[in-house]
């Protein structure tokens, strides 16, 4: 793999507060991994009351708060 050409940049830091970009869900970023495809996919806790607080989300359903 070309180190050079690896992607450094993000569209979320870690410690960002987020939502969904379909329905309402505040929740924090905790961790991000990006595919070998390059897809983003951040790992994610929910702020509201659920019973499924983590999740792993594609950052392309995500938005800043």
């Amino acid at each position: 793999m070309n180190t050079d050409a690896v992607n450094t940049n993000w569209k979320f830091e870690i410690g960002a507060t987020i939502t969904h970009r379909d329905q309402p869900m505040p929740a924090v970023v905790l961790l991000r991994v990006r595919t070998t495809k390059g897809v983003e996919v951040y790992g994610v806790r929910r702020l509201d009351e659920c019973e499924v607080r983590d999740l792993m989300i594609e950052g392309e359903a995500l938005v800043t708060v």
